[in-house]
């Protein structure tokens, strides 16, 4: 009787042993600090044949594209960092930080794969390209910068965390943004678009004198100015403008929640 009693006690202990290994978390593989980091390059060359986009999805880092005449040839390059405590940590990791680059019939696919959970580590890919000037952009990104320069395709951008810089782009625009900066140099196409939403950002719009769009630009917490541009049918306060542009033909959407917006002719 009494070994029966031991033997029942003892399945208990292993059940309840068994039951909390199951339950508890392991932060074996967290890390308290990011003070050495591991890198590695990397660097592609695409033939130009009939693509016409580019579609990155990234997470952590800088993107910058600038267009290009008459090009043969898509460059892409950038670094993988990862920043660990040790740099026996982050060299390892880096292992787990992937960077995809595919091309199809109609365009070039880059995709940024990391660990779902950083553990404490910062993950990071910068990235380079060179494309076509008249190629269309299309970029979803979380935390990071996004510059493009000389471009006259559409651009697309979904952009969590982080600074847009647009220079010199000639296409239909399409930016929303969360918390960040927007800085756009651009000529609207005839009959084109460029809508900018955001919830908390500053966003500064710089066009020609003679852009010829509906506009309209508010912000719920926040100030809307407009200079240089001779609006027509104005209705305006100090936190939304509406108007017409020349004459009309194009469309301009500026709408942020928290921030400020202006918009300036060139």
């Amino acid at each position: 009787m009494k070994n029966l009693k031991l033997r029942i006690l003892l399945l208990i202990l292993i059940l309840v042993v068994a039951f909390m290994s199951c339950h508890i978390t392991d932060f074996s593989d967290d890390v308290n600090s990011t003070n050495f980091s591991a890198s590695d390059s990397f660097s592609y060359d695409i033939a130009v044949k009939k693509q016409s986009r580019v579609v990155i999805n990234a997470i952590n880092g800088q993107i910058e594209i600038v267009g290009r005449q008459n090009i043969s040839t898509v460059k892409i390059w950038g670094e993988r960092i990862v920043k660990s405590e040790t740099e026996d940590d982050a060299a390892e990791h880096l292992k787990k930080l992937e960077v995809h680059v595919s091309d199809s019939n109609d365009g070039i696919f880059i995709q940024t794969e990391q660990p779902s959970n950083s553990n404490g580590r910062n993950y990071l890919v910068n990235y380079n390209l060179i494309i076509p000037v008249d190629w269309n952009v299309s970029i979803d990104h979380v935390n990071g910068t996004i510059k493009i320069d000389s471009l006259n395709g559409d651009i697309s951008i979904d952009l969590v965390n982080g600074d847009i810089q647009l220079q010199e782009v000639n296409g239909n625009v399409d930016v929303q943004l969360t918390n960040g900066k927007i800085y756009s140099k651009q000529t609207l196409p005839e009959q084109g678009m460029c809508k900018m939403t955001a919830v908390n950002a500053q966003i500064q719009l710089y066009i020609p004198e003679n852009t010829s769009a509906n506009f309209a630009a508010g912000v719920t917490n926040g100030t809307v100015s407009v200079t240089n541009l001779n609006v027509q049918n104005l209705q305006s306060a100090h936190n939304f403008v509406n108007g017409v542009l020349g004459s009309g033909q194009g469309t301009i959407r500026l709408e942020a929640v928290n921030g400020t917006i202006s918009a300036s002719g060139y």
